[in-house]
């Protein structure tokens, strides 16, 4: 061929190239980049400030609580109660948030509730009297929210004189249908009066000054409860199917002091009351117990709640409990005594877990019976509310829910490092269960929303090797039915919190865990497969979620009732884990756009939220969510984000469940998750225009095909495509790695501040500090993964402008082995990996082999990974990570988890594969023992950044006495010695360090002195020949402890 047709041919290429394919990649830029509705920044914003909310919500421990109005009412009543007693001071509460909180939740009926649309008369009656002792003047300063509550009150009193927990419903004509959960929508009344709530009502209308309208009736209700010994809650039984199953005609202790308490405010005599008809009196004691506790009813344990009951309604009755020839109030002390718990709270009975309501009704009841509550006895019990208290000064229960709704914000928001991430794997590793399965709190019943909420936050962490995974994927498996779908084992607190939107229908639904839910199913699936499980019977799962799709397109709760928007998006979920779709997506996605109201939210079930105004965060979030999961959106994307920002608390910047409804940390992650998703334009179908893409690029591709393989094989040096090659003359002039003034924020937060370092080709690079010290975000920074301020320079390059070029030159093996696939052998994975980066088949045997007899485990190449033991596979996640044989080599944490032996043996393999592949090692790791396999290390401290760099020995030779360690041994046959060793010799002037090593016996100094000298002066000191001298050398487990000291100091 002539030279002109050569250069012809070239400049035909270089025509395909320049012109055609760049016109191909914008096209397919612009289809895989669909618009966005709003501005990345103002997205961002809301995710930032939702997030910092989140972070608010964090105990001293760094543990997540949900506060309520129950728990700051209990807690507010014991401050009150021991005011100006020892550490109790109400003064020190942070009234302004509490009261913030409290006054938020009141809904447009009147009626508060922690949950938007579920005003109930108990929160209403804990909310007033909660301000009433912390702060009465925003009662005063708030008519319009009392004068509304005071009608909610009025409007809760039903005809037999009664009141029940809510004002009536009235549904349509239309809408008047057995929803499902075997309520009929029609009969939402409530219309069964309750002893309970009608003494919250009395009480809320007796402190406001205003007469209970028809009070005769009212009377009429409270003497008709008590027709022979006690009172029940409540005699107009109804058709609804719910009183036989809460023992309306039972009597029990709570109903007697609701219904002495009752006629006492309608003006009766205690005499009129226990009269003998009714024999209050006798029914009371019948339910104490030799333990010293009260009952709910007779023959039944004692509980301190129904103690406290016990004790206030003799005292109403004028009982004197001190001269009872029946009660001995001296065994109602001990049995509260008894009642606390280690941690100072106070259980229900003993060897129970602490909680709110158990220490006010133990505090009112000694209250009662008049002792004299010593101050220096309350700090434990004090110490148990301060443990339960958040940053922004609310108190609540440290439920899981809690920890996976912080962490889930927090990593959503990417401020996982704002997180005390050990505290909080130590506490979801307590709430695990005996039989695998995790509790609410420690010490409870398992339930797969819990589980599945610790196993999620547990896995955004890195804890997951923590907890006893195998447990946990049996007791998970045990959950599915013979139908396929898993148990509803989801626990009545969490259901309610699932469902509380549809509070007026689901609040007296008897659950029957045996069932299977599309609840317990998606949280049950979600969480066996962060564990790397499967159910035990995947076809019956799928077959039931399949057919679990009603006509309407949506899905139920379980089988045969109606669907709503929460299970709807429940059965999209987990249909998505097994890569499956509803068997009619079309019905499905009409289903959810109608569940969208003309406010912009969404309700759960079309057309009733416009008649209940009912548009709620937590179904936006799901409603919006599944349409975004079967490929669409939201009818009003612009309405949907409108209204959800109208549910943000000003004074706060969280996020309510409703609009003018109080924030809460439960709702952070959603409305995160939420923004994002509807951030982004999907009103469009891209099937087809991708379809032309791929069209137009394997035209090209068989054009240039002939001119690829060419260009492929001589752009390929050492396995890597293409971008800057293993033999550039930078990679021996210039340093591995250079940082010089590295600064890396949050938000407004430093994380790490002006690192500076050099690594050298060849070098190993140890990354060591304890988690959330930044190890991690330093070398995401290294490798141009995230943003940062500074210079990076990898082999003299700018790491964020030439990024992609460099790409060919790392390796990272992660310390998540899930990356290689179980169900190949450890050959298969190679090859699999290796051809992605377009080494050929032979290729990757010949290296393969070489890096398995590096790693000492070439005779293990044809065996399944999933039948490797735990070093063994950390060995072939290497492998696969230097198929490449990458110049820059980093691992995260190789050898967690591993025993000492394994972990020096894998080192040793590393350096020699290190050496043998001239590749320069970065390793992070907790270990600091480690280091003596690194040239240099980079020690990292929580809250403080880059401690120090450099090479181990020049690190520890800058100890105290220059590294030189003398160790002190004081003979275990010593009895005679009763001085304190440790002040002693943190006296010598000459001992620059002392580390207590075994208190009282061993002890490590760090001096220049003689052991002769030393000794001489320790037998004066101490009187007895009878120590060991002996001189070794310091280490880095040395210089960690010390430099620990020194934060302390």
């Amino acid at each position: 061929m002539s030279e002109e047709k050569k250069r012809f041919s070239k400049a035909f290429i270089l025509f395909l190239i320049i012109i055609i394919l760049p016109i191909a990649s914008l096209i397919g830029l612009f289809l895989y980049q669909p618009p966005r509705h709003f501005q990345t920044g103002y997205v961002d914003g809301i995710i930032d400030e939702t997030s910092d909310y989140a972070l608010s919500f964090q105990n001293q421990d760094g543990l997540f609580v949900e506060p309520t109005i129950d728990t700051l009412y209990h807690t507010i009543a014991t401050y009150y109660y021991l005011n100006n007693t020892g550490p109790f001071q109400l003064s020190d509460l942070n009234i302004a948030n509490i009261t913030h909180f409290l006054l938020t939740r009141q809904n447009s009926d009147g009626g508060y509730s922690d949950f938007a649309g579920a005003g109930n008369i108990l929160s209403t009656f804990e909310t007033i009297f909660a301000l009433n002792w912390s702060s009465p003047s925003e009662i005063t300063n708030n008519p319009t929210k009392m004068n509304l509550s005071i009608e909610f009150v009025n409007n809760s009193q039903l005809e037999d004189g009664g009141y029940t927990v809510r004002p009536p419903i009235e549904m349509p004509e239309e809408f008047n249908f057995d929803f499902g959960f075997g309520i009929p929508m029609g009969n939402l009344s409530y219309d069964t009066s309750n002893v309970e709530n009608t003494h919250e009502a009395l009480d809320i209308l007796t402190y406001f000054g205003i007469a209970p309208p028809n009070s005769s009736e009212t009377t009429n209700f409270i003497n008709n409860s008590l027709p022979y010994v006690g009172c029940r809650r409540s005699y107009n039984l109804t058709s609804s199917g719910f009183a036989a199953s809460k023992n309306i005609l039972s009597p029990d202790l709570h109903s007697t002091y609701h219904g002495v308490a009752s006629l006492i405010k309608l003006s009766y005599s205690k005499n009129d009351i226990d009269k003998p008809a009714s024999n209050v009196t006798l029914y009371i004691e019948s339910c104490w117990n030799s333990d010293g506790g009260f009952a709910l009813t007779p023959e039944n344990v004692s509980d301190i709640t129904s103690t406290y009951y016990g004790v206030a309604a003799l005292t109403l009755l004028n009982y004197n409990v001190s001269t009872s020839s029946v009660i001995n109030d001296t065994k109602i002390i001990e049995f509260i005594a008894n009642s606390q718990n280690a941690d100072g709270g106070v259980g229900a009975r003993p060897g129970l877990g602490s909680n709110f309501q158990n220490a006010h009704h133990a505090i009112a009841t000694l209250k009662l019976l008049g002792v004299n509550i010593s101050a220096g006895n309350l700090t434990p019990f004090h110490n148990w509310f301060v443990d339960h208290l958040a940053q922004n000064g609310l108190f609540g229960e440290k439920i899981v829910e809690a920890q996976y709704w912080g962490i889930r914000s927090a990593h959503l928001g990417d401020k996982l490092s704002f997180l005390n991430e050990s505290s909080l794997a130590n506490y979801l590793e307590s709430c695990q269960s005996t039989d695998g399965g995790f509790g609410t709190v420690p010490n409870s019943s398992s339930t797969v929303i819990d589980t599945y909420a610790a196993v999620e936050s547990l896995h955004l962490i890195d804890s997951l090797d923590q907890i006893n995974q195998t447990a946990a994927i049996l007791w998970l498996q045990s959950l599915q039915t013979i139908d396929g779908g898993f148990a509803s084992r989801i626990g009545v607190d969490a259901f309610l919190r699932s469902y509380a939107p549809m509070y007026a229908f689901v609040a007296d639904f008897i659950l029957d865990e045996s069932l299977p839910s599309t609840e317990a199913t998606l949280f049950g699936l979600a969480a066996l497969r962060r564990l790397n499980a499967w159910p035990l019977n995947l076809d019956s799962l799928r077959s039931w979620l399949l057919t679990a799709q009603n006509a309407d397109g949506g899905f139920p709760f379980s089988i045969g009732i109606r669907s709503e928007a929460i299970s709807t998006f429940y059965g999209i979920q987990a249909l998505a884990l097994i890569r499956e779709e509803p068997y009619s997506r079309m019905s499905c996605i009409e289903f959810l756009k109608g569940c969208q109201m003309s406010d912009g939210g969404f309700s759960f079930y079309p057309l009733i939220g416009e008649f209940l105004n009912m548009s709620y965060l937590f179904i936006t979030f799901t409603a919006a969510k599944g349409t975004y999961l079967l490929g669409t959106q939201p009818s009003d994307v612009f309405g949907a984000m409108d209204w959800l920002l109208t549910c943000e608390d000003a004074r706060t910047n969280g996020y309510g469940d409703a609009p003018n409804f109080g924030a809460d940390l439960r709702n952070s992650p959603y409305l995160i998750d939420v923004a994002g998703e509807l951030n982004v334009d999907r009103s469009f179908d891209p099937a087809p225009w991708i379809q032309t893409v791929l069209t137009l690029l394997i035209v090209e591709l068989a054009i240039l095909g002939a001119y690829g393989v060419i260009s492929i094989r001589k752009r390929r040096v050492g396995g890597v495509i293409s971008g800057i090659k293993r033999t550039h003359p930078n990679i021996e002039e210039y340093p591995a790695v250079h940082v010089k003034g590295l600064t890396i924020k949050i938000g407004k937060k430093v994380i790490l501040e002006d690192i500076n370092m050099t690594l050298q080709h060849g070098e190993v690079l140890g990354v060591i500090g304890e988690s959330g010290a930044g190890k991690s975000t330093f070398i995401k920074c290294i490798l141009g993964t995230k943003g940062s301020i500074g210079d990076i320079r990898l082999y003299g390059f700018d790491i964020r402008k030439e990024k992609k070029k460099l790409r060919p030159l790392f390796g990272y093996v992660p310390q998540d082995l899930s990356k290689i696939y179980e169900n190949f052998t450890i050959m298969e994975n190679l090859l699999h990996f290796g051809k992605q980066y377009g080494l050929e088949e032979k290729e990757i045997i010949q290296r393969g082999a070489k890096i398995l007899r590096d790693l000492g485990i070439f005779d293990k190449k044809d065996s399944l990974v999933s039948q490797l033991s735990g070093g063994e596979r950390r060995r072939a996640s290497i492998a696969v990570g230097m198929i490449h044989e990458p110049t820059l080599f980093v691992l995260d944490e190789p050898t967690s988890g591993l025993d000492p032996i394994i972990r020096e043996q894998l080192w040793i393999n590393l350096i020699d594969l290190a050496e043998s592949h001239n590749t320069t090692l970065i390793v992070i790791t907790h270990y600091p023992e480690e280091s003596k396999f690194c040239t240099r290390v980079a020690i990292f401290g929580r809250l403080r950044g880059l401690i120090d760099f450099g090479h181990p020995q020049e690190l520890i030779n800058n100890l105290p006495g220059t590294g030189r360690a003398i160790d002190i041994i004081l003979k275990e046959t010593i009895e005679q010695i009763t001085v304190d060793l440790l002040p002693l010799l943190e006296k010598v002037p000459e001992i620059e360090f002392v580390l207590e090593e075994k208190r009282g016996q061993r002890y490590r100094i760090f001096s220049h002195l003689p052991l002769k000298t030393l000794r001489a002066y320790l037998v004066q000191a101490l009187g007895t020949e009878l120590i060991e001298l002996k001189q070794s050398e310091a280490t880095l487990v040395d210089y960690f402890r010390i430099k620990s000291l020194e934060v302390k100091d």
